[in-house]
């Protein structure tokens, strides 16, 4: 797990940690404001 230490790699990481967390967001508000239409 050495490349974790890379900070080329870690900011991928966390980019892209941060890009499913504000994606799953975005599925749950359009739910909440369409509910009938399923994804």
């Amino acid at each position: 797990m050495g490349t974790l230490t890379n900070p080329v790699t870690m900011k991928l990481f966390f980019t892209k940690l941060t890009l499913n967390r504000a994606n799953s967001r975005k599925k749950i508000l359009t739910i909440i404001v369409r509910p009938e239409t399923p994804s």
